[in-house]
């Protein structure tokens, strides 16, 4: 066992710095799965298949109160959503929903309140889950991470010298004595709808996690956060001579850090791959292009009602005694509504602990293959969908006929792993705006084929 033990050793330090009379900046150490709140000097011993964290950064602005209040609301937010969204959905999505759900809580606050009406913050989030690390951001507040001596960032400040800076308009010597540098081009509670940035990458042994608002990473440079990384001391002090070095250069801001560092042998040796290879872009922050709205991410608990609208009762059920019968059972799944480009794992077991019942809405079926190359198998809809399947193709972009791909209507997604033995992984990616399905745990299945017999229990099984 101790061959797949990850051991996650984590600190954090806020400190309202030498100019400021209250803190805004919030951290957050907490368990993504039960909402724990974890101490800001932690550490776990995990198997990898059970490795999980979640850490944030949140930087409050709009008037000492305000801010305090924003930044506090924020990380409340992401550490009490995370636990209610379903864990079969994307981390990706997961972080982006949590985020959304505390922007929309945020502005909800400053609308009652005209005392809170300029008040946001930022959120730089990272949720570890087992191996990987995702990072989500909204604002300026930074992640980096450290591997191999070397320290690089893994988010993109969203503020309008970083435009001036990607454009060429100005020199970094320049922006670093702007008085524009903190002008936010999106915060929690800035706006109605946000573009939420999510990167990952797969950590590697002895990696370094840190994050921090901008009274860190505006007063000391890279050079000077791996110089002190590298001197070899403890995370506390590591995190100690940070905040102090930045209070000398100024400490006009408050000062926060969280550093987070993970080894054992259940994660892999360091590679030869490049930092800049290794981390995965799964969302980007676009200046130029306005946020748009999006369905709210849900889940509750599926009612036979549900199945009623799925079409699936009428469909198996072929007596009224049979229909009574379900309507009898205590559980149904859950009810789960996703948007576009939010994603659910699909087993590669012949008989899948969990199934997805389509209700509304499209799909792209892909896979992962050994050799590392990801491919579109099927474009599934819900059988109650109206649309031509021209139509679902030309909305996707699809050419018709294009390879191993089709677009099949069906209740249910089960297994994929039918397709070949060479596949690694497969997602269900959401393409409309909103997707409605249910997610149904095998024992619900099962009990339900008690009832519909063979012929609901072979469609769920070779789906």
């Amino acid at each position: 066992m101790s061959q797949n033990i990850i051991t996650t050793s984590v600190v954090g330090i806020t400190d309202i710095g030498l100019v400021r009379s209250n803190n805004e900046d919030c951290l957050l150490i907490s368990d993504p799965y039960t909402g724990q709140y974890l101490s800001e000097d932690y550490q776990n011993n995990y198997p990898v298949e059970y490795n999980r964290l979640l850490v944030a950064v949140s930087d409050g602005m709009g008037g000492a109160e305000g801010g305090e209040i924003a930044s506090k609301l924020t990380t409340y937010m992401m550490q009490s959503e995370l636990p209610r969204l379903p864990r079969r959905l994307s981390p990706q999505s997961r972080l982006s929903a949590a985020i959304e759900e505390a922007n929309t809580i945020v502005r909800e606050e400053r609308k009652a309140d005209s005392r809170l009406h300029a008040m946001g913050a930022t959120i730089t989030a990272v949720l570890i889950e087992q191996d990987v690390a995702y990072i989500a951001e909204v604002g300026d507040s930074r992640a980096y991470i450290m591997r191999n001596g070397r320290l690089k960032q893994l988010t993109t400040d969203q503020t309008m010298i970083q435009v001036m800076l990607d454009s060429g308009m100005i020199t970094p010597q320049a922006a670093a004595n702007s008085a524009n540098r903190n002008i936010l081009l999106q915060s929690i509670g800035g706006q109605e709808y946000l573009q939420v940035a999510v990167n990952a990458i797969e950590l590697k042994r002895d990696d370094l996690l840190l994050l921090c608002s901008d009274g860190l990473s505006g007063k000391i440079s890279t050079e000077d956060m791996t110089d002190i990384i590298n001197s070899g001391e403890s995370l506390n002090v590591v995190a100690r001579e940070m905040v102090e070095l930045a209070k000398e250069r100024g400490g006009e801001d408050n000062i926060s850090v969280i550093l987070v560092r993970l080894t054992g042998e259940g994660l892999k040796p360091h590679s030869q791959e490049t930092l800049s290879r290794a981390i995965k872009i799964l969302s980007r922050f676009d200046p130029e292009q306005e946020a748009q709205p999006k369905a709210k991410l849900l889940a509750r608990s599926a009612t036979f009602e549900d199945w009623v609208q799925a079409a699936v009762v009428d469909y198996y059920a072929h007596t009224q005694e049979q229909r009574d019968a379900l309507e009898t059972l205590t559980e149904f799944g859950d009810y789960l509504v996703c948007r576009r480009g939010d994603t659910l794992t699909v087993s590669l077991e012949p008989m899948s602990d969990t199934i997805y019942c389509l209700v509304s809405g499209c799909y792209r079926l892909e896979v992962e293959t050994l050799d590392k190359r990801k491919q579109t198998i099927a474009i599934v809809i819900a059988p109650t969908d109206k649309r031509a399947d021209e139509e679902i193709q030309m909305t996707m972009g699809i050419e018709k006929g294009l390879g191993v791909l089709w677009v099949k209507r069906q209740f249910f997604i089960g297994s994929v792993g039918f397709f070949g033995e060479n596949i690694t992984t497969a997602t269900l990616w959401c393409e409309d705006e909103e997707n409605v399905l249910l997610q149904v745990p095998q024992r619900i299945y099962l009990a339900m084929g008690n009832t519909l017999g063979d012929r609901f229990l072979t469609a769920i099984r070779y789906s």
